[in-house]
């Protein structure tokens, strides 16, 4: 079985994705917050996606993470569980 990979999308396998939003925000400072669960979205298909066990340092100037964001990162890791991808189903295609 392959790994699951959030950046590929899993409704036509584009690379073309990026995070929209996540979930159980921890702040690790006024610049840097860990997120645990991802949403991610598809550009080239509109398709959105969850990823639950995934966690991702979202730092708001850029750049490397500071020791401090790696470290409440590597916790966060151990608490997120197995990762898991789950297609969000919109609206319009349940009718």
């Amino acid at each position: 079985m392959n790994t699951p990979n959030p950046n590929v999308c899993p409704t036509c396998d584009s690379r073309n994705t990026g995070a929209t939003f996540g979930w159980e925000p921890q702040r690790v400072n006024a610049d840097e917050t860990i997120l645990t669960g991802v949403g991610f979205a598809c550009h080239d298909c509109d398709g959105q996606w969850m990823a639950h066990g995934f966690v991702m340092i979202a730092n708001r100037k850029g750049g490397a993470p500071s020791e401090e964001a790696q470290a409440a990162f590597l916790e966060a890791m151990s608490r997120a569980g197995e990762l898991r991808i789950e297609p969000i189903e919109d609206e319009e295609d349940e009718r």
